[in-house]
């Protein structure tokens, strides 16, 4: 009964406006950056030099300022005010071909300090990427991924993977109450009116218990974080007698490209995301599909 009821909740969009707040769309200034304002809190995504900025204001004074794609080609900035008043803040990096998958980059801040990034794809700028559970937003963190049939009905496909979290103070926390869900590319999918929460909840999408991406345990070989380099998104795992460099290259091929996950749940973290506070944390590493390294992590929160 309790999946039963997890699954209806995940048709609950959008949030209640009371837990979320949309800023309006933005519009541009004179000097080439796109704002949006909501009360006392501006944001902008602005030019500055060869690089391009978010910039967060109160009240007219610059409290925060963080690097960003460039403004330009990709222009769209949407902003979501949580329940205790941190912001969270999509940024538009890339459109790709074909069937035009959006990539974004959300950063979570409490509007002096950024807490945490990651990315998504096909994230809802009108905030149908957003559910509830136990009376909390829940973000549906998506990404697309070509798998086989786990019903073994159909060969490969193209799927949307939906992972629920919650959007903790200290960072993701995985919501194991909730199911991830999958959806198929298939004609009958428009990607209509109330993003990827109502796709996700259509009678095609299909229930996960387990990581898509993941079909083994989370566990793998014992090392231990010994720096983390935030510029480089590296972390450096002392496994043994040796140090081992892993990045959170989100999308890129190569060696040592890397992803968190959590030990509790058997689920991977958005791409890109690295857990606050991790030096000297003890890890799993294990080895995932396309040369991807999972490194399970315990202690995340989980509800």
């Amino acid at each position: 009964m309790r999946f039963l009821l997890a699954l209806l909740s995940l048709i609950t969009t959008p949030v209640a406006a009371q837990s979320l707040v949309a800023f309006p769309e933005p519009t541009r200034t004179d000097s080439g950056a796109i704002c949006t304002r909501f009360e006392a809190v501006r944001v902008c995504r602005q030019p500055d030099g060869d690089d391009g900025h978010v910039v967060v204001k109160r009240n007219g004074r610059e409290t925060l300022r963080w690097s960003a794609s460039y403004p330009g080609l990709f222009d769209d900035l949407r902003v979501f005010r949580l329940p205790d008043d941190r912001l969270l803040v999509a940024v538009l990096d890339a459109v790709s071909n074909g069937i035009s998958i959006s990539t974004r980059t959300l950063t979570v801040t409490d509007g002096n300090t950024v807490l945490y990034s990651f990315m998504a794809r096909d994230f809802d700028p009108d905030g149908g990427s957003f559910g509830v559970w136990n009376r909390q937003p829940v973000l549906w963190a998506t990404v697309w991924r070509g798998m086989d049939d786990p019903s073994g009905r159909r060969g490969p496909g193209y799927y949307l993977v939906g992972r629920p979290f919650f959007l903790g103070p200290d960072g993701l926390m995985p919501v194991a109450d909730l199911p991830i869900r999958v959806r198929r590319l298939l004609h009958s999918f428009q990607r209509g009116p109330g993003g990827p929460v109502a796709w996700l909840s259509d009678r095609r999408a299909e229930s996960r218990r387990h990581d898509p991406f993941w079909s083994g345990r989370s566990s793998g070989t014992p090392g231990i974080i010994t720096s983390v380099d935030l510029a480089s998104s590296t972390v450096t795992v002392r496994v043994g007698d040796r140090d081992k460099e892993v990045r959170l290259n989100a999308w890129a091929g190569g060696e040592d490209r890397g992803r968190f996950g959590d030990a509790a749940t058997g689920r991977l973290f958005p791409p890109g995301y690295m857990p606050t506070n991790i030096e000297g944390q003890l890890v799993q590493i294990g080895d995932g599909p396309d040369g991807l390294v999972v490194l399970w992590i315990e202690g995340i929160n989980s509800s």
